[in-house]
């Protein structure tokens, strides 16, 4: 099974109001990585924090992160840790903040691991590799171990990794501030 850790435990601070909960074309952010998790055949693993009415909107999925404060990498370990007990052979990390990431997208992450030396396949766009990124069970122990705000960053970059960029630019917007929201509205993906 793979398993989809879908990141909404945050405060969106520099918004200002919850970022998961924003609408765009009928759903809000966190129904649209949730369902494009299901699409992809991810069973989704949605970390809460912040704000509680998430947990509500996906009690199955819900895992909640008392933590949330301390960083996205407390994130990261809770969601690897619910994705552990589901036996997940592998994980793809989500920011709900990336509106346009298809289904499709996600799917190619998981391809890209079929290298068996390939540990990680991470999104690449705009000259970042992030996330979406999937990885490995042989590096969820190194998952599990991430501390700070930093996220999955570092294990991603690490020359070790042996990271295969995937190309993804719809992964270019996320949502952090009320330009990104304002240029989310205008377009018509």
């Amino acid at each position: 099974m793979n398993v989809a850790v879908i990141l909404a435990a945050g405060q969106s601070k520099r918004l200002g109001r919850p970022k998961q909960l924003l609408q765009f074309e009928g759903k809000t952010l966190i129904e649209r990585a949730v369902t494009t998790s299901l699409n992809a055949d991810l069973e989704p693993v949605v970390v809460c924090g912040a704000e509680p009415e998430i947990a509500n909107l996906f009690p199955q999925y819900a895992v909640q992160n008392a933590d949330w404060a301390d960083g996205m990498a407390t994130s990261i370990r809770i969601g690897v840790a619910r994705a552990l007990e589901l036996n997940a052979s592998r994980v793809v990390v989500i920011a709900c903040d990336q509106p346009f990431v298809t289904a499709d997208d996600l799917t190619r992450l998981v391809d890209g691991l079929d290298d068996p030396e390939t540990k990680i396949a991470a999104a690449e766009y705009d000259d970042v590799v992030g996330i979406p990124a999937c990885f490995d069970n042989s590096v969820f122990a190194d998952l599990l171990r991430l501390e700070g705000d930093r996220g999955a960053r570092d294990l991603i970059r690490s020359p070790d990794s042996k990271t295969e960029h995937v190309p993804m630019p719809n992964a270019a917007l996320d949502i952090d501030s009320e330009e990104d929201v304002k240029a989310l509205q205008r377009s018509h993906h």
